[in-house]
């Protein structure tokens, strides 16, 4: 039987989940957010769901965009509560395999570009998986950095969303217009200087979505 959150668990979830759905606002490309919860269920304890539309390809900047998301629940654990929990283990695994995704698969890595090979990691050098982590790597931190600034950017909206989710546990995406139209709900963009200069084609879509 699953253990039930205390007040301290809702408290870092609904940070969390806030952090995932500011920055999913505040980045390109990102389908439109349906539901946030952080309401025990099938989905754990909290959960943001998108709208799932019928298209086949990502891009570069879609992905990037996929990876700040995906980071931006232990971020803003960090920079709100001053701690980080376990509650983003597979978070930032995704964000890693899709990271590997980009370079490997897609040929996005800002160094090594269209000259890496999509083969098995297994067959690849050890010098040329150094290049592909150091890739990831970049990858990576540039999605980090796309993350911190549309939360500091946005705190006021960031613990709004908090506090609402707190309140009602689950807010729908006509509750998250009705909040956004709120003075604090006034929402800027994250992105900044933060991304690489590569901008990869598009990719077949296979990077799972928060």
């Amino acid at each position: 039987m699953e253990k039930e959150p205390t007040e301290w668990d809702r408290e870092c979830l609904a940070w969390h989940e806030a952090g995932h759905a500011v920055v999913s606002l505040a980045m390109p490309e990102r389908e439109p957010i349906e539901r946030i919860s952080i309401e025990p269920g099938d989905e754990a304890f909290g959960f943001m769901r998108v709208s799932q539309r019928p298209h086949h390809n990502d891009t570069f900047v879609s992905l990037s965009s996929t990876l700040a998301v995906m980071m931006a629940g232990t971020i803003s654990e960090r920079l709100f509560l001053g701690r980080v929990t376990t509650g983003a283990a597979d978070d930032l695994a995704n964000a890693r395999a899709i990271a590997r995704d980009m370079v490997l698969r897609f040929g996005m890595g800002p160094r090594l570009g269209l000259t890496c090979p999509a083969i098995a990691s297994e067959a690849i050098s050890e010098h040329l998986l150094r290049a592909v982590e150091a890739d990831e790597e970049r990858l990576l931190r540039v999605a980090e950095h796309a993350a911190k600034t549309a939360l500091r950017r946005n705190a006021p909206l960031v613990r709004g969303l908090s506090q609402a989710l707190l309140a009602r546990n689950t807010l729908t995406s006509g509750e998250l217009g009705d909040l956004m139209r709120q003075p604090r709900g006034t929402l800027a963009h994250g992105r900044d200087n933060a991304r690489p200069s590569r901008r990869g084609s598009a990719a077949p879509r296979q990077a799972p979505r928060r």
